[in-house]
């Protein structure tokens, strides 16, 4: 009796990326990197863990992600886009957006850091009447600002309705994992206010509205209060009313509906916490611009 298998081997069926599957790889290339918990807050919703789990492990077995290496059991897995589909989808030939290992891992945690900033960002737009219109990462701020002495984390600006009309507002973001020396922070704040007060910043992103936003994470052991009075008093001190300080958790935690109209920040000058904007469309306006 004859054991020899005749059956016709199996032909393995050829990934097709569905649409959304096309824009998590695009989330990820303009974000730098994701975790797929972020995708999953933003494709997904909170319900779907295992779905999203399947696309993202699909997009990786199948050369559209790569996962970087080095990080220990118990931290989330971090994707980046591979070369391949880099060129396939005409992204763009950015190293940087594409090789996250060889960092150290303090610079790994703070690009995971300002890319949940743009999860929550993006989250907030959704659920609140704000357009979020554009979001630059640091790697394309380097060209453009590095000759002014400054490379913010990120740039982003909102579309808002207002009783004017349509208005729209630029922010810095800076997130801070560690605490400077205070000769650093000044030297920071200083560049970043002569920039703005030199109209650098209205040369380069044609727009007088912008507000600087500065998220403190204390180390073991820290106080994050005092990290935020700490900056926010140096911003008083320098006369930075475009200054806004809060924790990068409470950044997190914020419910994303609440995140720009909740007063979760402390601004030079002001005695008590602010909001970014005020319902209804309204903006809060202590500082320079008009936005």
């Amino acid at each position: 009796m004859s054991t020899r298998n005749n059956a016709k081997p199996r032909r393995l069926r050829r990934f097709r990326p569905t649409e959304r599957d096309l824009d998590l790889v695009r989330e990820v290339w303009d974000a730098g990197m994701a975790t797929r918990e972020h995708l999953q807050r933003l494709y997904f919703g909170d319900a779907n863990r295992s779905r999203a789990q399947t696309r993202v492990k699909l997009l990786r077995d199948n050369g559209y992600l790569e996962q970087v290496p080095g990080r220990w059991p118990n931290e989330p897995a971090i994707y980046v886009v591979s070369k391949r589909a880099a060129r396939m989808l005409n992204l763009g030939a950015d190293e940087s957006r594409q090789r996250s290992w060889g960092v150290s891992h303090a610079r790994l945690e703070h690009s995971m850091a300002i890319a949940e900033c743009r999860v929550q960002t993006i989250l907030s737009c959704r659920e609140s009447s704000l357009d979020l219109v554009r979001w630059i990462g640091e790697s394309d701020l380097r060209p453009l600002t590095t000759t002014s002495g400054i490379l913010p984390d990120a740039f982003f600006q909102l579309e808002r309705q207002t009783p004017e009309g349509i208005r729209k507002s630029g922010f810095f973001l800076e997130v801070e994992r560690t605490e400077k020396s205070e000769r650093a922070l000044r030297n920071k704040l200083s560049a970043l206010g002569t920039y703005y007060y030199g109209g650098g910043f209205e040369r380069d992103f044609e727009s007088k509205a912008l507000r600087i936003l500065v998220l403190v994470h204390p180390e073991p052991g820290g106080s994050g209060e005092r990290l935020v009075r700490r900056v926010a008093g140096l911003g008083r001190l320098m006369g930075m009313t475009l200054l806004f300080v809060t924790e990068l958790e409470m950044f997190r935690q914020t419910p994303a509906s609440e995140l720009f109209y909740k007063p979760i920040w402390s601004q030079p000058g002001m005695t008590g916490p602010v909001a970014l904007f005020q319902e209804g469309g309204a903006v809060h306006e202590r500082q320079q611009d008009a936005a």
